[in-house]
């Protein structure tokens, strides 16, 4: 039988919620990409979520897309 002790093996080590989770660097890719693609979201928000300048995403994705010009 095992006698191991969850609390005091916590104890030792801590929690893992403890730590915040730092981002990988294929995650603030993959969202740099969707933000990017959407014609809807202003470049400037953008760059201040991901962290990437402008010259950086134009490099990674290509020129972006300007929104539709809606006349009614």
């Amino acid at each position: 039988m095992n006698q191991f002790n969850h609390s005091a093996y916590e104890q030792e080590i801590g929690s893992v919620e403890e730590e915040p989770r730092q981002r990988t660097r294929l995650e603030s890719l993959g969202k740099a990409g969707l933000l990017w693609a959407d014609p809807l979201v202003p470049k400037k928000q953008v760059i201040a979520e991901t962290g990437f300048d402008a010259r950086e995403l134009r490099r990674l994705f290509g020129r972006r897309r300007r929104p539709p010009v809606c006349d009614l």
